[in-house]
């Protein structure tokens, strides 16, 4: 397992307490008790660390950062787009998803004319 994945866990257990319940799957309990899971594999932290150029340490504080923004109703904070998403499911919600039925997407010029 990679060093900054075993990192992170322990950093985790010892903020809460944390342990990885699933591949990709981390179940935490913060301070305050609300349980929380994180959604990401070691691979897409790694990623995320080096992206955003953070050391694995600064990568923790973003990681709690995240486990504090969960707002009410949500459990899960999911890896995407090199950050934690707050959410309601395991999952991040498509652009499909967002979209009325029957909406379809359109490419923009940029000019006002669709392209």
């Amino acid at each position: 397992m990679d060093d900054t994945w075993e990192h992170l866990i322990a950093a985790l257990d010892a903020w809460g307490t944390a342990a990885e319940i699933a591949p990709g799957r981390i179940a935490v309990t913060r301070p305050d008790g609300k349980p929380a899971t994180i959604v990401m594999t070691p691979e897409e932290y790694d990623e995320m660390l080096a992206i955003t150029g953070r050391s694995p340490e600064a990568g923790v504080q973003d990681v709690i950062g995240s486990l504090h923004r969960l707002g009410a109703g949500q459990r899960f904070a999911v890896y995407g787009q090199y950050r934690l998403e707050s959410s309601t499911q395991d999952t991040l919600p498509g652009i499909a998803d967002a979209l009325p039925p029957g909406t379809r997407g359109e490419w923009s010029t940029g000019t006002g004319r669709a392209g």
